[in-house]
């Protein structure tokens, strides 16, 4: 079983688990719908955000809530992503699943980050 977060445009962040499955690198693609996934580690927690490197080419909706959490992780007031950002553990050759703690641990995280993404859009 694996665990991991899908921020999706429009919507809160949601917990995927997927019983009596291995994620792995094609998952995650498949999951974001494509070949070229661009992937952070947070500075704190050790956890992998992961979006399409392509998503601007792609036609795909603007996700305020991802790009609020991408400008916080990836430090840049720049930071847009547009479709899915995924979150998991591992490293990227081999994402791994999130237990339910660490899963507990890493939505706090995120959402304060989302929250203080949001708060610095306003800023020059």
């Amino acid at each position: 079983m694996y665990q991991f977060f899908e921020l999706l445009p429009g919507g809160p962040p949601a917990r995927l688990y997927r019983p009596d499955q291995l994620i792995s690198l094609n998952v995650v693609c498949a999951l974001l719908d494509t070949t070229r996934p661009l992937v952070s580690r947070t500075p704190d927690l050790g956890l992998l955000v992961w979006i399409d490197r392509d998503c601007f080419t792609k036609d795909r909706e603007p996700n305020p809530v991802a790009s609020a959490v991408a400008r916080a992780v990836f430090e840049t007031a720049a930071a847009a992503v547009c479709g899915p950002l995924l979150v998991t553990g591992g490293t990227f050759e081999q994402p791994t699943a999130l237990g339910p703690a660490a899963a507990d641990e890493a939505f706090a995280y995120l959402f304060s980050l989302e929250q203080a993404g949001s708060a610095d859009e306003g800023r020059p």
